[in-house]
């Protein structure tokens, strides 16, 4: 990362107390496997001046492991609340982290982990535009 970024500075914890973060899943090497594509990422990316096909940008949060428990407690709690409304699909929009845990509850034993913290695109002046985290 060139340091041109819109990263708001803060303590980790709390971002993901008061949900702003981003999840996605990595094999054993650190290669994405899931991250779904909704479509307002298209005019999200419009909006903030990204390229149209620009790839996506991760920046890992430093407190992973503390981070991840408060993460995915919540993301229980939510992914419960959905269950039983009758919504068992993945779900756009501010719900990584439900869709990170059920996909891998579906994929259990592939040596997928769930990394979190920031998540956005590459700007037409090079710079990078985190929607999330």
């Amino acid at each position: 990362m060139d340091g041109r970024h819109n990263l708001i500075p803060g303590d980790e914890v709390e971002k993901v107390k008061n949900t702003q973060f981003h999840c996605w899943v990595e094999d054993a090497h650190g290669n994405l496997v899931f991250d779904p594509e909704f479509p307002h990422y298209s005019w999200i990316r419009e909006a903030n001046g990204c390229d149209k096909d620009a790839d996506r940008c991760y920046f890992k949060y430093e407190r992973q492991e503390e981070c991840l428990k408060i993460a995915m407690k919540l993301a229980i709690q939510k992914s419960i609340a959905l269950n039983n409304v009758g919504c068992d699909d993945y779900i756009p929009l501010n719900h990584c982290s439900v869709n990170c845990l059920r996909f891998i509850r579906k994929n259990q034993g592939k040596n997928y982990k769930i990394c979190i913290g920031a998540f956005g695109w590459k700007k037409r002046d090079g710079s990078i535009w985190f929607e999330y985290g």
